[in-house]
Formats: structure tokens, C-alpha cells, sequence
């Protein structure tokens, strides 16, 4: 435990096997596990690279899988886990607002999937949630917790009315 440099290189390997054979699942772990290494390293920019993708590669098999609950539900909790890598990454680099964004994404898309809505009825970013703050004259606030095994934090994110978005 520990080798976070050695497990770089294993995991590197191990995406480009799974890209070469076609395996979306196997891409989608091998990107959260670099993620995670990565941002165990404190090589933040890195984790929300391979964050990112892993996010993208698990909508993608979520969106192509059958209907069923079982098959869902587990694709939905790999998803999650990368949504919350690239939350703490983004967090950690003072990125709020893409923080924030990236949490209440991962929300919205589970949200509009079970209500049968699309992703773009899922789009989410601070600008809509400014603007309905203004229009409900409040301050808005949004929570993630992190299940992190190393980070179980969490984060509080404070929308005012106008001005910046702000992380606690």
C-alpha cells in the first residue's frame, strides 16, 4: 500500500489493454483507479483528467445499458465514485465552482434518469443556480459528502444571490 507511483504505471497499462480490447467497464475502473493515485499523489490536475473521462466512459455505458435496476444501479455507483473523485480534485484545487458543478451533475443526471427526463434536462451549472437565487431573492445551499476512504468530508458550497460561489 502506499505505491501510488508503482500502481500509475500498472493502471496505464491496464487502460490502454481494456481501450484495445473494447472493454468500456474495465476503461471506466482503470480511469477512477488513476484518479485516485493520482490524487493520493497530490497530482491534482492529473486526477481531474482521468476523472473526468471516467465520468464520460460511465455515462456512456449508463446511457447503452439495459433498464434493469441491477445493471443501473451498478453502473450508477461507479459513476458516483467518479463524480466525488472529481469533486475532491476539483475542490482541492480551488476550483469551486467546477466543484460544484461537477457534485450537483452527478444529482441531476440520477434525478432526471429515474424521472425519465434527458441529460440536457439534467444540465446544471452555477449560472442557473444564481439566477434562481436572484429570482427566489434567497441564498442557496449545496452539500456533497465525500466516501472517500482518505477524504470523508463535507463540503458546503454557499450560492448567493451575487457574487462568488463559495466552498466551506
Amino acid at each position: 500500500l502506499g505505491r501510488h507511483e508503482e500502481a500509475i504505471d500498472h493502471l496505464t497499462r491496464s487502460l490502454a489493454i481494456a481501450r484495445e480490447l473494447g472493454d468500456r467497464k474495465g476503461e471506466g475502473i482503470s480511469l477512477g483507479n488513476l484518479g485516485n493515485a493520482h490524487y493520493s499523489l497530490g497530482q491534482h490536475e492529473q486526477a481531474v483528467e482521468r476523472y473526468t473521462e471516467a465520468v464520460a466512459v460511465w455515462a456512456t455505458l449508463r446511457a447503452d445499458a439495459p433498464d434493469d435496476d441491477a445493471t443501473q444501479i451498478s453502473i450508477f455507483n461507479e459513476q458516483s465514485k467518479a463524480h466525488d473523485g472529481l469533486v475532491r480534485s476539483l475542490a482541492a484545487l480551488g476550483r469551486t465552482d467546477e466543484a460544484l458543478c461537477a457534485a450537483e451533475d452527478g444529482r441531476a443526471l440520477a434525478l432526471a434518469r429515474q424521472l425519465g427526463g434527458s441529460a440536457a434536462q439534467a444540465a446544471w451549472s452555477v449560472e442557473r443556480t444564481r439566477d434562481l437565487a436572484v429570482k427566489l431573492g434567497a441564498d442557496l445551499v449545496y452539500y456533497h459528502h465525500s466516501n472517500y476512504y482518505t477524504d470523508q468530508k463535507l463540503r458546503t458550497w454557499l450560492v448567493p444571490r451575487s457574487g462568488d460561489c463559495l466552498l466551506y
